[in-house]
Protein backbone atom coordinates (compact mmCIF):
# COMPACT_ATOMS: atom_id res chain seq x y z
CA UNK A 1 0.00 0.00 0.00
CA UNK A 2 1.17 3.34 -0.83
CA UNK A 3 1.11 4.47 3.06
CA UNK A 4 3.32 2.01 4.25
CA UNK A 5 7.04 3.13 3.70
CA UNK A 6 7.58 -0.20 3.16
CA UNK A 7 6.80 -0.05 -0.25
CA UNK A 8 8.08 3.70 -0.87
CA UNK A 9 12.08 3.78 -2.04
CA UNK A 10 15.08 6.70 -2.65
CA UNK A 11 15.79 5.14 -5.52
CA UNK A 12 14.10 2.22 -7.96
CA UNK A 13 16.49 0.67 -10.46
CA UNK A 14 14.87 -0.18 -13.49
CA UNK A 15 17.13 -2.76 -15.08
CA UNK A 16 18.95 -5.54 -14.25
CA UNK A 17 22.43 -5.66 -15.93
CA UNK A 18 25.65 -4.45 -15.16
CA UNK A 19 24.74 -1.27 -15.46
CA UNK A 20 21.35 -1.10 -13.12
CA UNK A 21 23.13 -3.85 -10.61
CA UNK A 22 26.16 -0.96 -9.64
CA UNK A 23 23.51 1.58 -9.81
CA UNK A 24 21.74 -0.33 -7.33
CA UNK A 25 24.90 -0.97 -5.66
CA UNK A 26 26.08 2.51 -5.48
CA UNK A 27 23.29 3.58 -3.74
CA UNK A 28 23.57 1.03 -1.10
CA UNK A 29 26.70 2.87 -0.34
CA UNK A 30 24.86 6.28 -0.12
CA UNK A 31 22.34 4.33 2.54
CA UNK A 32 19.63 4.98 0.16
CA UNK A 33 16.69 2.45 0.20
CA UNK A 34 16.68 0.78 -2.98
CA UNK A 35 14.57 -1.31 -5.43
CA UNK A 36 16.21 -3.20 -8.39
CA UNK A 37 13.37 -4.34 -11.01
CA UNK A 38 14.47 -6.80 -13.85
CA UNK A 39 11.89 -7.92 -16.59
CA UNK A 40 14.29 -11.01 -16.96
CA UNK A 41 14.78 -14.29 -14.40
CA UNK A 42 18.63 -13.83 -14.02
CA UNK A 43 20.14 -10.49 -13.65
CA UNK A 44 23.19 -9.59 -16.30
CA UNK A 45 21.39 -8.51 -19.19
CA UNK A 46 22.92 -9.27 -22.99
CA UNK A 47 25.78 -10.30 -21.37
CA UNK A 48 24.17 -12.93 -19.54
CA UNK A 49 21.85 -13.70 -21.62
CA UNK A 50 23.58 -13.61 -24.96
CA UNK A 51 27.73 -13.94 -24.52
CA UNK A 52 28.32 -15.71 -20.93
CA UNK A 53 31.86 -16.55 -22.40
CA UNK A 54 32.67 -13.23 -23.81
CA UNK A 55 36.10 -12.57 -22.44
CA UNK A 56 35.89 -8.83 -21.38
CA UNK A 57 38.47 -6.34 -21.65
CA UNK A 58 37.24 -2.75 -21.20
CA UNK A 59 36.12 -2.51 -17.65
CA UNK A 60 38.46 -1.39 -14.92
CA UNK A 61 40.61 -3.45 -13.12
CA UNK A 62 40.52 -6.65 -15.47
CA UNK A 63 42.72 -7.18 -18.39
CA UNK A 64 40.56 -10.00 -19.08
CA UNK A 65 37.83 -11.81 -18.06
CA UNK A 66 34.33 -13.89 -18.65
CA UNK A 67 31.10 -12.43 -18.54
CA UNK A 68 29.89 -14.80 -16.71
CA UNK A 69 32.22 -14.42 -13.48
CA UNK A 70 32.26 -10.42 -14.08
CA UNK A 71 28.54 -10.78 -13.71
CA UNK A 72 28.60 -12.90 -10.58
CA UNK A 73 31.31 -10.62 -9.14
CA UNK A 74 28.87 -7.85 -9.24
CA UNK A 75 26.03 -9.85 -8.03
CA UNK A 76 28.56 -10.82 -5.00
CA UNK A 77 28.85 -6.69 -4.70
CA UNK A 78 25.20 -5.82 -4.35
CA UNK A 79 24.06 -7.87 -2.27
CA UNK A 80 26.13 -6.27 0.31
CA UNK A 81 23.46 -4.46 0.85
CA UNK A 82 19.95 -4.95 1.83
CA UNK A 83 18.56 -4.34 -1.65
CA UNK A 84 14.60 -5.41 -2.99
CA UNK A 85 15.24 -7.53 -6.00
CA UNK A 86 12.64 -8.19 -8.24
CA UNK A 87 12.82 -10.51 -11.26
CA UNK A 88 10.50 -11.49 -13.86
CA UNK A 89 9.06 -7.99 -13.29
CA UNK A 90 8.20 -6.01 -16.55
CA UNK A 91 7.59 -2.59 -15.38
CA UNK A 92 4.37 -1.16 -17.84
CA UNK A 93 4.05 2.98 -16.39
CA UNK A 94 5.63 5.53 -14.61
CA UNK A 95 2.77 8.39 -13.36
CA UNK A 96 3.47 11.09 -10.71
CA UNK A 97 1.24 10.82 -7.36
CA UNK A 98 1.48 12.80 -4.51
CA UNK A 99 4.90 13.68 -4.88
CA UNK A 100 6.12 10.29 -5.92
CA UNK A 101 6.27 8.04 -8.50
CA UNK A 102 4.00 5.26 -9.09
CA UNK A 103 5.77 2.21 -10.79
CA UNK A 104 2.95 -0.11 -11.98
CA UNK A 105 4.79 -3.28 -13.35
CA UNK A 106 3.00 -6.68 -14.66
CA UNK A 107 3.04 -7.96 -11.38
CA UNK A 108 3.22 -5.04 -8.27
CA UNK A 109 2.98 -1.70 -7.67
CA UNK A 110 5.88 0.05 -5.96
CA UNK A 111 6.82 4.01 -5.24
CA UNK A 112 9.78 5.99 -5.53
CA UNK A 113 11.21 9.62 -5.00
CA UNK A 114 13.81 9.06 -7.67
CA UNK A 115 14.11 6.92 -10.78
CA UNK A 116 17.63 5.33 -12.45
CA UNK A 117 16.63 3.57 -16.11
CA UNK A 118 19.32 0.89 -17.23
CA UNK A 119 17.55 -1.18 -18.88
CA UNK A 120 20.27 -1.19 -22.09
CA UNK A 121 18.40 -0.39 -25.66
CA UNK A 122 15.65 -2.61 -23.99
CA UNK A 123 14.02 -5.44 -25.51
CA UNK A 124 15.47 -6.46 -28.19
CA UNK A 125 15.95 -9.07 -31.42
CA UNK A 126 18.71 -9.28 -33.72
CA UNK A 127 19.00 -7.49 -36.99
CA UNK A 128 18.61 -10.07 -39.83
CA UNK A 129 20.18 -10.30 -43.48
CA UNK A 130 18.96 -7.93 -45.80
CA UNK A 131 17.81 -11.26 -48.17
CA UNK A 132 14.94 -13.56 -48.13
CA UNK A 133 16.07 -16.66 -46.11
CA UNK A 134 15.03 -20.50 -46.25
CA UNK A 135 13.67 -20.89 -42.40
CA UNK A 136 14.99 -24.26 -42.38
CA UNK A 137 18.69 -23.37 -43.46
CA UNK A 138 18.39 -20.15 -41.00
CA UNK A 139 17.50 -22.66 -37.80
CA UNK A 140 20.22 -25.06 -39.24
CA UNK A 141 23.12 -23.09 -40.31
CA UNK A 142 22.68 -19.37 -38.69
CA UNK A 143 23.43 -17.75 -35.56
CA UNK A 144 23.23 -13.99 -34.60
CA UNK A 145 25.17 -14.57 -31.04
CA UNK A 146 27.72 -16.96 -29.33
CA UNK A 147 26.88 -18.29 -25.95
CA UNK A 148 29.26 -21.55 -26.15
CA UNK A 149 31.82 -21.32 -28.41
CA UNK A 150 32.58 -24.88 -27.61
CA UNK A 151 29.86 -25.64 -29.83
CA UNK A 152 31.63 -24.24 -32.44
CA UNK A 153 34.34 -26.85 -31.98
CA UNK A 154 36.11 -27.59 -35.72
CA UNK A 155 34.05 -26.05 -37.65
CA UNK A 156 34.33 -23.75 -40.89
CA UNK A 157 32.33 -20.16 -39.83
CA UNK A 158 31.62 -16.99 -41.61
CA UNK A 159 30.99 -14.18 -39.42
CA UNK A 160 29.53 -11.39 -41.26
CA UNK A 161 29.80 -7.56 -39.80
CA UNK A 162 31.83 -5.11 -39.35
CA UNK A 163 31.65 -3.94 -35.96
CA UNK A 164 32.93 -4.90 -32.51
CA UNK A 165 30.58 -7.65 -32.12
CA UNK A 166 31.84 -9.08 -35.22
CA UNK A 167 35.29 -9.02 -34.38
CA UNK A 168 34.72 -9.96 -30.58
CA UNK A 169 32.79 -12.96 -32.12
CA UNK A 170 35.92 -13.81 -34.39
CA UNK A 171 38.52 -13.47 -31.68
CA UNK A 172 36.59 -15.43 -29.16
CA UNK A 173 36.23 -18.28 -31.24
CA UNK A 174 39.67 -18.50 -32.32
CA UNK A 175 40.39 -21.17 -29.95
CA UNK A 176 37.46 -23.60 -31.00
CA UNK A 177 36.89 -23.10 -35.00
CA UNK A 178 38.91 -24.76 -37.43
CA UNK A 179 38.86 -21.61 -40.15
CA UNK A 180 36.86 -18.33 -39.79
CA UNK A 181 36.09 -15.77 -42.53
CA UNK A 182 34.56 -12.28 -41.93
CA UNK A 183 32.59 -11.07 -44.71
CA UNK A 184 32.16 -7.33 -44.84
CA UNK A 185 30.48 -4.34 -47.34
CA UNK A 186 33.58 -1.95 -46.36
CA UNK A 187 37.16 -2.31 -46.21
CA UNK A 188 37.19 -0.46 -43.04
CA UNK A 189 35.93 -2.13 -40.01
CA UNK A 190 34.28 0.02 -37.16
CA UNK A 191 36.11 -2.06 -34.33
CA UNK A 192 38.39 -1.75 -31.36
CA UNK A 193 41.28 -0.80 -33.38
CA UNK A 194 43.63 -3.45 -30.57
CA UNK A 195 41.35 -5.85 -31.69
CA UNK A 196 41.82 -5.47 -35.29
CA UNK A 197 45.41 -5.99 -35.05
CA UNK A 198 44.86 -9.14 -33.06
CA UNK A 199 42.85 -10.09 -36.24
CA UNK A 200 44.85 -9.02 -38.97
CA UNK A 201 47.77 -11.14 -37.07
CA UNK A 202 45.80 -14.21 -37.23
CA UNK A 203 44.78 -16.76 -39.70
CA UNK A 204 41.24 -15.11 -39.65
CA UNK A 205 40.00 -14.53 -43.46
CA UNK A 206 39.16 -10.69 -44.15
CA UNK A 207 36.71 -10.69 -47.36
CA UNK A 208 35.92 -7.20 -48.08
CA UNK A 209 34.10 -5.24 -49.62
CA UNK A 210 31.64 -7.64 -50.19
CA UNK A 211 27.60 -8.38 -49.30
CA UNK A 212 25.86 -11.62 -49.17
CA UNK A 213 23.59 -11.97 -51.90
CA UNK A 214 22.14 -15.95 -51.38
CA UNK A 215 22.10 -18.52 -49.09
CA UNK A 216 21.92 -22.34 -50.01
CA UNK A 217 22.67 -26.11 -48.67
CA UNK A 218 25.31 -27.53 -50.49
CA UNK A 219 24.09 -30.80 -51.36
CA UNK A 220 27.08 -32.29 -52.39
CA UNK A 221 28.47 -32.77 -49.22
CA UNK A 222 27.20 -35.44 -47.35
CA UNK A 223 27.39 -33.49 -43.60
CA UNK A 224 25.47 -30.33 -45.20
CA UNK A 225 27.23 -27.30 -45.47
CA UNK A 226 25.80 -23.59 -46.33
CA UNK A 227 26.75 -22.21 -49.39
CA UNK A 228 26.98 -18.10 -49.42
CA UNK A 229 27.13 -16.27 -52.11
CA UNK A 230 28.76 -13.02 -52.35
CA UNK A 231 28.74 -9.76 -54.19
CA UNK A 232 31.31 -7.32 -54.41
CA UNK A 233 30.54 -3.77 -53.36
CA UNK A 234 30.06 -1.23 -56.47
CA UNK A 235 31.17 -4.12 -58.63
CA UNK A 236 28.43 -6.08 -59.87
CA UNK A 237 30.25 -8.27 -62.60
CA UNK A 238 32.87 -9.57 -59.71
CA UNK A 239 31.12 -12.63 -57.79
CA UNK A 240 31.78 -15.52 -55.51
CA UNK A 241 30.98 -17.91 -53.13
CA UNK A 242 32.24 -19.91 -50.36
CA UNK A 243 31.08 -23.28 -48.30
CA UNK A 244 30.95 -22.96 -44.57
CA UNK A 245 29.33 -25.15 -41.85
CA UNK A 246 28.21 -22.55 -39.93
CA UNK A 247 27.17 -18.04 -40.88
CA UNK A 248 26.90 -15.92 -37.40
CA UNK A 249 25.14 -12.27 -38.45
CA UNK A 250 26.61 -9.73 -36.14
CA UNK A 251 24.97 -6.41 -37.56
CA UNK A 252 23.96 -6.03 -33.70
CA UNK A 253 20.04 -5.76 -32.70
CA UNK A 254 17.17 -3.45 -32.83
CA UNK A 255 15.16 -2.42 -29.81
CA UNK A 256 11.40 -2.33 -28.76
CA UNK A 257 10.88 0.54 -26.98
CA UNK A 258 7.24 0.60 -26.90
CA UNK A 259 6.75 0.58 -23.60
CA UNK A 260 9.30 3.43 -22.45
CA UNK A 261 7.31 5.21 -24.73
CA UNK A 262 4.69 5.76 -22.99
CA UNK A 263 6.65 7.19 -19.91
CA UNK A 264 6.22 10.67 -21.24
CA UNK A 265 10.51 10.48 -21.35
CA UNK A 266 12.15 12.75 -25.07
CA UNK A 267 13.71 9.82 -27.03
CA UNK A 268 16.43 10.16 -29.89
CA UNK A 269 17.21 7.17 -31.54
CA UNK A 270 14.85 5.54 -29.39
CA UNK A 271 17.10 6.37 -26.51
CA UNK A 272 16.79 8.56 -23.57
CA UNK A 273 17.71 12.43 -23.88
CA UNK A 274 19.76 13.05 -20.85
CA UNK A 275 21.58 16.21 -19.22
CA UNK A 276 24.86 16.55 -17.68
CA UNK A 277 23.49 15.04 -14.36
CA UNK A 278 21.89 12.08 -16.38
CA UNK A 279 18.48 13.87 -15.62
CA UNK A 280 15.74 13.18 -18.24
CA UNK A 281 13.30 15.68 -19.33
CA UNK A 282 11.25 14.41 -16.32
CA UNK A 283 11.98 15.67 -13.22
CA UNK A 284 13.58 12.89 -10.94
CA UNK A 285 14.16 10.66 -13.95
CA UNK A 286 17.35 9.76 -14.62
CA UNK A 287 18.95 7.30 -17.52
CA UNK A 288 22.17 5.76 -17.42
CA UNK A 289 24.34 3.54 -19.73
CA UNK A 290 22.76 2.07 -23.59
CA UNK A 291 19.52 3.46 -22.54
CA UNK A 292 21.03 7.01 -22.06
CA UNK A 293 21.94 9.65 -25.00
CA UNK A 294 23.95 13.03 -25.16
CA UNK A 295 26.37 14.78 -27.23
CA UNK A 296 29.68 12.33 -27.81
CA UNK A 297 27.82 9.85 -26.07
CA UNK A 298 30.36 6.52 -25.53
CA UNK A 299 28.54 3.07 -25.66
CA UNK A 300 30.92 1.34 -24.10
CA UNK A 301 30.36 -0.60 -21.02
CA UNK A 302 33.55 1.71 -18.81
CA UNK A 303 31.56 4.94 -19.72
CA UNK A 304 28.34 3.54 -18.04
CA UNK A 305 29.97 2.93 -15.17
CA UNK A 306 31.21 6.07 -14.67
CA UNK A 307 27.70 7.68 -15.14
CA UNK A 308 26.38 5.29 -12.39
CA UNK A 309 27.89 7.94 -9.46
CA UNK A 310 26.68 11.05 -11.34
CA UNK A 311 22.88 9.78 -11.36
CA UNK A 312 22.73 8.75 -8.07
CA UNK A 313 24.79 11.81 -6.37
CA UNK A 314 22.56 14.28 -8.93
CA UNK A 315 19.62 11.97 -7.15
CA UNK A 316 21.05 12.98 -3.94
CA UNK A 317 21.11 16.55 -4.66
CA UNK A 318 18.06 17.24 -6.26
CA UNK A 319 15.39 15.46 -3.69
CA UNK A 320 17.28 15.79 -0.30
CA UNK A 321 17.36 12.06 0.00
CA UNK A 322 19.72 11.88 2.76
CA UNK A 323 17.22 14.21 4.61
CA UNK A 324 15.30 10.98 6.37
CA UNK A 325 18.67 9.27 6.73
CA UNK A 326 21.06 8.57 9.93
CA UNK A 327 24.58 7.26 9.90
CA UNK A 328 23.04 3.95 10.23
CA UNK A 329 20.76 3.79 7.45
CA UNK A 330 17.42 4.70 6.51
CA UNK A 331 15.30 5.76 9.03
CA UNK A 332 11.73 3.67 8.60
Amino acid sequence: MKDSSENIYDIVVIGGGPIGMFAAYYAGLRTLKVQLIESLGELGGQLETLYPEKEMINVPGFSQIKATDFINRLVKQLNEFPVNLLLNNTVETITNHDGLFEIQTDKVTSYAKTIIIATGIGPFEPKKLPLSVDQDIEKRFISYYVKNPRAYQGLNIAITGGGDGAIDTALELMNYAKQITIIHRRNAFRALESNMVKIENSEVKLLTPYTISGLEENLKNKDGRLKIYLDKVRDSEERLNINVDRLIVSFGFKANNRIQQSWGLNLERNLIVVNSKMESNRKGIFAIGDAAIYPNKQKILANGFGEVPIAVNSAIEDFSLTSNRNIHGIVQ
